[in-house]
């Protein structure tokens, strides 16, 4: 008799156990998301943003990123760690290793900051952080200071769990297979280096871009908050050598756009999409995409053309990537003013089959409509792309 009471209450809280499980995950996957997002370079308003954002975490700041180097970013980091936050920076081998930034590296692993070094046939090309296991923040934009006072870029900052959990996992993901960033290790390794001098600060780099800073913008909101019920995480490359689900979803919501498509892509290379979105320009869908000007440089400019010659509009806003501009380096997408696409990815096919990469789907028509006004005030200080064979 004894044991049978056991073995019903044994039932009893394996069952109440079963229903807060998944309660907690029912609830995490079907709970609103509160999405922030904000577009550089526009006054600092994204880097004060981000410093804000790591100067109150309370327990744990787990970072992945491609390219992290701007001395205000690494500081806030670094002093975190002292104060006895838990710091933990995951950047890709090839980033880390110049040398010129070796000492920052140093002070911030001095004050308790945790690098790990993640070596892969691609890129670690995330741009991402998780505080406190509660907010996320993403985006296209590099932790440096071409990535926040001088790029064209986007900053997400997302409250939702199951997003948050889903980067947790892949953040988890990648902890396990990183090492250590050992300076001696690193300096003995043939050293990544790029020429790009520091960004003046004295510079309103905003200001650059079409003549005074309300030209350029179209008088845009330069930050945006909605609450999101239909959002979702997708990363590349799939663990199974199969086709990203991510990528498959992007392709599926470009078939079936009816009306407009909006992109600001710093690389367009993909078979997949551009296929895609040669169709949906055939069908009489306005397509209409931003390219950086590395798309101009060598053999890919003849995609350019070919996009031109199917309808696709393709526009180069006037900017160099040089000493005295940065870059449009954004990797965004909205159809019919309904879905938004970014993240990381930029369309070509490194992104899709080797490199590490996030793409963010959000579902919303106020958030759409947001990103379709930053794009539509791009435009109109972007020049259209014409080939030599169509101005004749």
């Amino acid at each position: 008799m004894l044991k049978q009471k056991f073995y019903w209450l044994f039932l009893i809280v394996l069952l109440l156990l079963g229903l807060y499980y998944f309660w907690d995950w029912y609830s995490a996957e079907y709970e609103s998301a509160q999405v922030e997002v904000v577009f550089t370079p526009f006054k600092r308003v994204a880097m004060d943003r981000l410093l804000e954002t790591i100067r109150k975490a309370e327990k744990s700041i787990d970072v992945a990123m491609f390219w992290l180097t701007d001395p205000e970013i690494m500081e806030a980091l670094a002093k975190q760690a002292k104060n006895g936050v838990s710091v933990r920076i995951i950047i890709d081998e090839n980033t880390v290793a110049e040398r010129r930034f070796f000492d920052r590296f140093d002070k911030m692993v001095k004050e308790g900051v945790k690098v790990f070094i993640e070596k892969e046939p691609g890129k670690l090309h995330l741009k991402c952080a998780i505080i406190d296991n509660k907010l996320l923040i993403t985006g296209s934009a590099n932790w440096s200071s071409y990535g926040f006072l001088m790029n064209l870029e986007d900053v997400l900052f997302i409250q939702s769990r199951k997003i948050v959990n889903s980067y947790k996992n892949k953040w988890n993901w990648l902890y396990k297979k990183a090492k250590p960033w050992v300076r001696e290790e690193i300096a003995n390794r043939l050293v990544y280096s790029r020429t790009n001098p520091g960004v003046d600060p004295n510079i309103d780099y905003s200001r650059i871009m079409g003549g005074t800073e309300r030209e350029w913008s179209g008088e845009i909101q330069e930050k945006f908050s909605i609450i999101a019920k239909d959002i979702e995480s997708y990363y590349t490359p799939s663990r199974d050598g199969q086709l990203s689900s991510g990528v498959g979803m992007l392709v599926k919501d470009i078939e079936q756009s009816v009306r407009e498509i909006k992109a600001a892509m710093y690389y367009v290379m993909d078979g997949d999409v551009i296929n895609k979105l040669v169709e949906a320009a055939k069908r009489g869908v306005e397509v209409k995409v931003v390219i950086s000007e590395k798309m101009l440089r060598g053999p890919v400019s003849k995609i350019l053309e070919m996009l031109e010659r199917n309808g696709i509009k393709v526009y180069l806003p006037p900017l160099d990537g040089g000493t005295q501009q940065g870059s449009m380096h954004l990797k965004c997408m909205t159809i019919d003013d309904r879905i938004v696409w970014t993240g990381s990815a930029n369309w070509t096919l490194n992104a899709k089959e080797l490199n590490i990469e996030d793409y963010i789907r959000i579902e919303n028509e106020a958030l759409a409509k947001f990103y379709s006004n930053y794009f539509n005030a791009l435009l109109k200080i972007s020049p259209e792309y014409k080939t030599t064979a169509s101005n004749r």
